[in-house]
């Protein structure tokens, strides 16, 4: 059941998750995938900020294995299909492809699904965590493949912020190492979209982690990534 005040509700079923429709009953659609399953506040409000900016956001439940691609390339392509077709079914959805955003660990099955599905017209990366398996993994793709034909965006976190007590994720993509991504992406992307932010570290978003919510950051962030959904068109 929809909550008052909110825009989306969680489905069950074979394929449960969470689905966000702006009030105008219409837009593109976009697909969140983060390592919170839709049962979470932070995913919710994540579907609902973009729902109110006119998008309508589905955001299935995954597995940390599929969002790592631990639990192999074809479930996870299999998993991700069921996602964009998921989300096409939706009446609301305008246009035949869909936007993807990932945060994180679920940066990895983002990729590789946005690599194989040709219905994905743009995808955005937030501070990407992948693993030096996966990032094999997903060059032996882009290589056997024309890289990636969606438009793409990507915001990296540099040079990484130090946590007392806390050693830094070594799985975290780092602007000076977002050359690792090009042979991924191909020739046509566009470098300004690849965004180094300084000075914040992993859930500078998440407005419910005072430690770590930067409202200026955040706001950049969100505003560059509604710009950049709107202006291709999916």
């Amino acid at each position: 059941m929809q909550q008052a005040g909110r825009l989306g509700n969680r489905l069950q079923g074979s394929l449960p998750g969470y689905l966000a429709v702006p009030a105008t009953q219409q837009g593109v659609g976009i697909l969140l995938f983060q390592e919170p399953t839709s049962e979470s506040e932070q995913t919710q409000e994540v579907c609902e900020q973009l729902a109110r900016a006119g998008f309508v956001v589905w955001a299935p439940d995954c597995s940390p294995q599929e969002l790592t691609l631990e639990a192999g390339q074809d479930q996870v392509e299999k998993a991700f299909t069921q996602a964009v077709e998921r989300l096409l079914s939706e009446p609301a959805v305008n246009g035949a492809r869909v936007g993807c955003l990932a945060f994180s660990s679920a940066a990895a099955m983002a990729f590789l699904g946005s690599l194989r599905n040709q219905r994905v017209g743009a995808l955005a990366l937030c501070h990407p965590v992948i693993s030096a398996d996966a990032m094999r993994s997903l060059k032996a793709e882009a290589s056997s493949a024309l890289g990636l034909q969606a438009s793409f965006l990507g915001f990296f976190l540099d040079p990484p912020v130090k946590v007392p007590g806390q050693a830094p994720d070594p799985r975290a993509l780092c602007f000076t190492e977002s050359a690792d991504l090009q042979s991924l992406l191909g020739e046509g992307f566009a470098r300004e979209n690849l965004i180094q932010l300084e000075g914040v570290r992993e859930g500078f978003m998440d407005e419910s982690r005072p430690d770590r919510f930067d409202a200026l950051s955040s706001r950049e962030c969100w505003q560059r990534l509604h710009q950049f959904f709107s202006a291709v068109s999916v």
